[in-house]
């Protein structure tokens, strides 16, 4: 999403809607008419959006870790997560790299593949002092609201060790009409950590 990876940075803290409307221009890029979404975690809001805005444009929603949070969550994260984020900061003796590895390692405890750790580290220390853009405007979102109203086929995607599993379980209670998926174990990094279980899952949905 822009200000992340090797994109050019929004002049000013995006909101969903705002991320969201890179769609019709990913859409032009490839000359599709239609599309399948999937999202992972910010992702997982970022597409929701995309279909609400775009419906006739989008067949089928992954959410893989779907984030319908209560309001005490979504202050928690804000005042917390998000927060942290905020103050995140260079320092001269480099301890901000370090910090970065903690917070991340915080989130996948097990996971010892360092390839993958450090690519997720460099890429959040590249956004550097705007890192926190994106979790900002998740939790300023309604996802639990948003979700309820999507009316293209919906696959909940999950595996047992993310962080948020409960907040996965949450949402197949709010829209039992969607499919569920649970993978076993895993953390954060489900998709570098199990990547042939969870691309079989993936594909499955799409081609049933």
């Amino acid at each position: 999403i822009p200000g992340y990876g090797m994109s050019d940075r929004p002049a000013s803290p995006p909101d969903i809607a705002g991320y969201a409307s890179i769609f019709p221009a990913l859409m032009d890029h490839f000359g599709l008419n239609t599309t399948n979404l999937l999202g992972h975690h910010t992702g997982a809001v970022i597409v929701t959006e995309m279909a609400l805005t775009w419906p006739d444009q989008v067949d089928k929603v992954i959410q893989n870790g779907p984030v319908p949070v209560t309001e005490e969550e979504r202050q928690f994260f804000i005042d917390n997560a998000v927060a942290n984020e905020k103050a995140w900061a260079m320092q001269e003796d480099g301890s901000h790299f370090t910090t970065s590895w903690a917070t991340r390692t915080a989130v996948t405890p097990g996971w010892t593949n360092l390839e993958s750790m450090t690519r997720q580290v460099c890429e959040s220390v590249r956004a550097g002092i705007y890192g926190w853009y994106a979790h900002n405007a998740v939790f300023d979102y309604d996802h639990g609201a948003a979700m309820q109203k999507l009316t293209q086929p919906n696959l909940i995607l999950i595996n047992s060790g993310d962080g948020i599993a409960h907040l996965a379980q949450r949402a197949h209670e709010l829209c039992p009409h969607f499919d569920y998926v649970e993978m076993d174990g895993g953390t954060h990094d489900i998709v570098d950590e199990q990547p042939d279980a969870w691309a079989a899952a993936v594909a499955s949905y799409l081609k049933g």
